[in-house]
């Protein structure tokens, strides 16, 4: 008899409930608790295959050497809480909890039962989120930006060459002048002539030149 008076007390207790959201669904929390955590553990399955599929995209990533998106990576944090094994006791306790009966039949706890019903379905609705924000990932990282430091370096091998252009053009005229069988470089020490030798001789080498260097003490 407790169970039965429980029983009416938890639907009279939520009737103004029932006035605002649908009935149906209303009473499918106190009805149909197992559909609802049925549904859940569906829907946590879904969520760690989808975690596995965006975990190996971004090792891959990481392999390359490429930066992940912030909002992966803190989806991934929120994956994770939700698939963690204190989430899965607390589910399998919720279950366990709302399913209870007590002689013939009835829900031991109505008020408990339609609580749990439906933090299950509200959970299940928060995975439903996370697997769509997975499917509107754009890709899961990004190629690194270039450092400064190595800009820069850049732009001083660059500006090092343009100063050399003059002597480099001069030089590989002259190899391509079938009267020229040498050509001396000289200089102050420090100017570039190694480098200018080197860049000449990649250029040479891309042209089929054929070239031999001696170097004078």
């Amino acid at each position: 008899m407790d169970c039965l008076f429980a029983f009416v007390g938890s639907l009279a207790g939520k009737a103004v409930e029932y006035s605002v959201e649908p009935t149906a669904r209303q009473l499918s929390y106190l009805f149909k608790p197992r559909s609802k955590f049925q549904n859940l553990r569906r829907k946590v399955q879904d969520l760690k295959d989808a975690r596995e599929r965006v975990q190996q995209s971004v090792e891959a990533a990481n392999r390359k050497g490429e930066v992940i998106f912030e909002n992966v990576q803190s989806w991934l944090e929120a994956v994770n809480e939700k698939i963690s094994e204190d989430a899965a006791a607390q589910l399998q306790k919720d279950e366990e909890k709302a399913m209870k009966r007590c002689f013939a039949g009835f829900r031991a706890d109505f008020k408990s039962s339609y609580q749990l019903s439906k933090k299950a379905d509200k959970e299940a609705e928060a995975i439903a989120q996370l697997l769509i924000q997975k499917e509107n990932f754009d890709g899961v990282s990004h190629l690194p930006a270039i450092e400064a430091i190595d800009t820069i370096r850049l732009v001083e091998e660059y500006e090092a060459f343009e100063s050399r252009r003059g002597a480099f053009d001069e030089v590989m005229s002259a190899l391509e002048d079938d009267r020229v069988s040498i050509i001396g470089m000289y200089g102050m020490g420090g100017v570039g002539k190694t480098t200018l030798v080197k860049e000449v001789a990649g250029k040479a080498n891309q042209d089929s030149f054929l070239v031999k260097w001696y170097w004078l003490q």
